[in-house]
């Protein structure tokens, strides 16, 4: 079966995208195409791109928006011809036969989105020559044996590669669909709607597409699908937040727990499933829950269950009462919105650190939060079932509540009044929902 790819490469002043298009030339074959979304680059950087376009296979096509990767990406595949969208940002250079492994795989296995390893994902170029002690790898790059042994560097090793390993995890690839070099069937992209243009800051955009793709076929992972980042300098505070800040767009937008565990643990796969079996656990109990109270403007968290397998997360403001399929990780509301959180007791059947963290966000959308006794009285012991580890989150942004230790509880009659232990400078969220 012959497999034709529409590689889709954004640039935007890439010092090295010549290394970039040069290496994707040297693998592609006469039923594929090239097209180069350029992203207001500066004339040096664009002239370079000029020189590419001569080529009958490249198509180069100025952006007509500043710094949307989501309408850049879409605007490539709209032009697209090729069987397979092959996405490629301007710093990532395919190593040698990659693309021969890519084609395979779309014309032989039944997955039809491909992800592969991901060398230097995070480093800079200081970080990358300190801690692999390469620092020629640009010439390295230019030749077979270099790029070769770059990519086998362990300093440069992708950290997903073992979790990809494991086939159990097939169920949540969609996290580590990262578009620095990903590919996709471009009728399963049409499918799912493309990218969403709502993204507008740096990241995140990718794991959305990938969330969609994963409903409509398996994503794959191949290990000779190989890629390199080329280190350049980053902003890693400034790449952070505004990860968070889509992250949470995506959980306006769906309103599941994925999105909420996606916020709450910065993106450890390996936490979504610990979440997910408990969650599969928690549904085969039936447990009494609590629809509403006397108050104005509240809010109720009752635990998955068999009654509510999805979680249940009730509002009332003004009157107006809607029901979200949340378990109250990450909230889609702004800090204060309501008068009472009333969370049933039932929660405390959760490992601590997800009762840590739902506690800490009802204390910030509500001016007071009270547990509500049940009869139920069932824990679990989750040890050895999940895996939480220490300080999981990304704390250069937030404080992220991991110990129950962090509350104090008050007896009230039937309901327990909790109050926080730290200073709330120290417990509040970033204020993105405020904005």
């Amino acid at each position: 079966m012959n497999i034709s790819f529409s590689i889709i490469v954004l640039s935007h002043n890439n010092e090295y995208i010549c290394l970039v298009l040069n290496g994707i030339l040297e693998q592609i074959e006469d039923c594929d195409e090239i097209i180069i979304i350029d992203d207001h680059s500066e004339t040096p950087y664009f002239k370079n791109l000029e020189v590419f376009s001569a080529s009958n296979n490249i198509k180069l096509i100025k952006a007509n928006k500043i710094g949307n990767r989501s309408h850049n990406r879409n605007i490539g595949a709209k032009y697209a011809k090729g069987d397979v969208l092959l996405f490629v940002d301007g710093d990532m250079v395919l190593i040698d036969n990659a693309l021969l492994a890519l084609r395979n795989a779309h014309a032989y296995r039944t997955e039809e989105a491909f992800i592969g390893p991901k060398h230097n994902i995070h480093y800079d170029k200081i970080h990358f020559e300190l801690f692999t002690g390469i620092k020629n790898y640009i010439d390295l790059l230019n030749t077979p044996e270099g790029r070769k042994q770059i990519s086998e560097d362990f300093f440069s090793k992708d950290e997903r590669e073992d979790f990809f390993a494991d086939a159990s995890n097939k169920k949540f690839f969609w996290m580590h669909y990262y578009t620095g070099a990903s590919s996709v069937n471009r009728r399963i992209f049409e499918k799912c709607g493309g990218f969403d243009e709502e993204f507008t800051l740096w990241g995140s955009e990718d794991v959305d597409l990938g969330y969609r793709i994963d409903k409509y076929c398996d994503i794959g992972f191949l290990k000779d699908f190989h890629s390199f980042h080329i280190p350049h300098d980053r902003d890693a505070f400034a790449i952070e937040t505004s990860n968070m800040q889509n992250t949470l767009h995506m959980l306006e937008k769906y309103k599941t727990w994925e999105f909420e565990a996606l916020y709450a643990f910065n993106g450890n796969p390996s936490i979504h499933k610990s979440i997910y079996n408990i969650i599969q656990q928690m549904r085969t109990l039936s447990l009494t829950f609590i629809n509403s109270i006397k108050c104005e403007n509240y809010m109720i968290i009752n635990s998955i269950s068999k009654e509510y397998p999805q979680g249940n997360l009730i509002t009332n403001i003004d009157n107006e009462r809607k029901e979200y399929n949340l378990l109250g990780l990450a909230m889609p509301f702004k800090s204060k919105s309501f008068n009472m959180a009333c969370i049933s007791e039932n929660i405390f059947i959760y490992p601590p650190i997800l009762v840590s963290r739902i506690l800490q966000e009802a204390l910030r959308v509500s001016q007071n939060v009270y547990i509500q006794k049940t009869t139920d009285n069932i824990r679990i012991d989750w040890n050895g079932k999940t895996f939480f580890p220490f300080q999981s989150t990304n704390h250069k942004i937030a404080y992220r509540s991991e110990d129950t230790m962090d509350y104090s509880f008050k007896e009230e009659g039937n309901k327990i009044n909790v109050l926080p232990n730290l200073p709330e400078s120290i417990m509040r969220s970033p204020k993105f929902w405020e904005n």
